[in-house]
């Protein structure tokens, strides 16, 4: 089947790249799948013609799953170009399949300045205002990878990339979206529960970064509430096991929070919401 996906025509291709999409959404296909090479030949497909074959090689690319190896070959190939215009798809799975595969390769500095420069930024911060929660998560996720080196001390207060990505994400009006990812209410009725989870550890990662590195933006997270929904989460986050995503959520939105602190106008609004819980 896989060797299939190069043998015929625009035809025939979309049929078995929708095949084996859907052989590649059950974990049990997945190892048989990338041992008979259905990755690079999904790949490959990105650059298809065909929308229908983009769509669903991206989704089979997210489902067999990349890692930080792989991104010197999506860059020479051009593959990350198709990834980041179906960032802009119609349908919310493919713009998360999209964005999810951009992030597990963003880990890679010269992936992640190829991503910058090539604009894949602004249309993953678009993505953190649809009401599809799985999109919205790979979003998320795919934010907070870049921003671990971006915010990274290493790097000079004043580096350009950085300075970049922190004013696309607060005129992209991102900050509200991600407080209030961790309201008072857990998973309702009709949400991944899971998926749910995932997105708070996602925010809470990336409210991390941000409030570290230099500390330049602090006070703009400060201003923008963060202190506030921070003291509002850890109440909640807390009545859960230590050993479960909720230990990594209070872990991380402790240091958070302990990193606002250390801006000027931090303090008095933590004691105006009554303390650290």
């Amino acid at each position: 089947l896989v060797a299939m996906l190069s043998a015929g025509g625009a035809e025939a291709t979309v049929h078995v790249a929708r095949a084996v999409t859907s052989l590649s959404g059950a974990e049990p296909n997945r190892d048989a799948l990338r041992d008979a090479g259905a990755l690079p030949r999904m790949a490959e497909l990105l650059l298809h013609d065909e929308a229908a074959v983009q769509q669903a090689a991206v989704q089979c690319v997210a489902n067999l799953g990349v890692e930080a190896s792989d991104a010197k070959a999506f860059l020479a190939a051009g593959w990350h170009l198709s990834l980041i215009s179906l960032l802009s798809a119609s349908s919310a799975e493919v713009q998360g399949a999209a964005a999810a595969v951009l992030g597990n390769l963003s880990s890679v500095p010269e992936f992640r300045d190829a991503l910058l420069s090539d604009g894949a930024l602004q249309p993953i911060l678009q993505l953190l205002h649809t009401s599809a929660l799985p999109a919205r998560t790979a979003a998320v996720r795919a934010l907070a990878i870049m921003s671990q080196q971006l915010m990274s001390p290493s790097l000079p207060a004043d580096d350009a990339g950085a300075a970049a990505f922190v004013d696309a994400f607060f005129a992209a009006d991102a900050l509200p979206t991600l407080l209030a990812a961790l309201g008072d209410e857990r998973p309702r009725e009709g949400v991944d529960g899971g998926t749910a989870d995932r997105e708070a550890v996602a925010v809470l990662l990336l409210l991390q970064s941000l409030s570290g590195g230099h500390g330049a933006v602090r006070p703009r997270l400060v201003a923008g509430g963060a202190v506030e929904a921070l003291l509002r989460f850890l109440p909640a986050a807390a009545r859960y096991d230590k050993g479960s995503s909720s230990g990594e959520m209070v872990d991380a939105a402790a240091s958070t929070l302990a990193s606002l602190a250390l801006a000027a106008a931090a303090p008095p609004r933590i004691e105006q919401a009554g303390g650290v819980p």
